[in-house]
């Protein structure tokens, strides 16, 4: 995938009615590796991957326009993208359609990510934020930010991080030198997506989202939860309704194991993790 290849990706996502505009295309490509699948020149397959560091990898964007699909080109990305990737820990989030795919490409099933979005209500918001430091995240937090993100997922997301931070803002939780979540936001799609979020437990979360809500107005926001952490009724309460859920799977994982704390509690999206 080069960038001239992007315009004509984007078409393809709108067609599945995702909501990519270009730029989300150009930032995905910018952090990671795409391939397309070509005919006479145009474009009607993709696929990309995101490493962080030497061990783990996301997989996702992966596209076959409707009038190819079921005559193998899916699998034929999906084998060229793996080869590529090599021995790393794959993850990724699929909609129902991709689940055979994946499931026979050594796919397994670990978890599920629940798509919340809409206007949020701004009822409640001071009743989140009572007592709570919440300061923006600034250039002297970021080495902080990046080790708790990696004590939440196990990757080396530096790259992923600091690009977020250079389109959008973010905000941190705690006092004085101690930092007990982030949350970054930017523009994606239709609005505005929140995400990552990290923190240590889902006061914390509910805290940074619900500043992240209070500053965005009555804009569209979109969440990527992880449905093990318990935000999904919350998140609808405040009237980004649940829109659809997506099933997170692994590939090349040797452990089931998750931290005590600090937790992922959104998505920066669902390709990237």
């Amino acid at each position: 995938m080069e960038p001239g290849h992007l315009a004509e990706a984007q078409k393809l996502s709108a067609s599945m009615d995702w909501p990519h505009r270009i730029e989300d295309w150009a930032m995905a490509l910018d952090l990671g590796h795409g391939l397309v699948a070509l005919d006479d020149g145009d474009v009607f397959g993709t696929i990309m991957w995101w490493p962080y560091g030497e061990s783990d990898a996301t997989l996702g964007l992966i596209i076959v326009s409707a009038d190819r699909q079921g005559r193998g080109h899916g699998r034929q990305l999906m084998e060229a993208a793996l080869a590529e990737i090599g021995p790393r820990a794959i993850f990724l989030n699929a909609t129902s359609e991709g689940l055979p795919l994946y499931t026979k490409t050594g796919f397994r099933e670990v978890g599920v990510v629940c798509q919340h979005q809409g206007v949020p209500t701004r009822d409640g918001s001071d009743e989140v934020l009572d007592g709570a430091c919440i300061r923006d995240l600034n250039e002297n937090h970021v080495a902080d930010v990046i080790s708790l993100d990696n004590r939440a997922t196990g990757w080396q997301r530096d790259r992923l991080l600091r690009r977020i931070l250079a389109d959008g803002e973010g905000l941190i939780s705690g006092k004085g030198d101690r930092i007990d979540g982030y949350a970054l936001c930017r523009r994606f799609g239709f609005g505005h997506v929140i995400g990552p979020v990290v923190a240590l437990n889902d006061q914390v979360a509910r805290t940074l989202i619900g500043a992240w809500i209070a500053r965005c107005g009555d804009g569209f926001v979109r969440v990527d939860s992880p449905s093990s952490n318990g935000l999904s009724d919350w998140l609808a309460s405040r009237g980004l309704l649940k829109h659809d859920s997506v099933v997170t799977m692994a590939r090349g994982v040797t452990s089931d194991n998750t931290p005590a704390a600090p937790h992922v509690f959104a998505l920066a999206s669902q390709a990237l993790g």
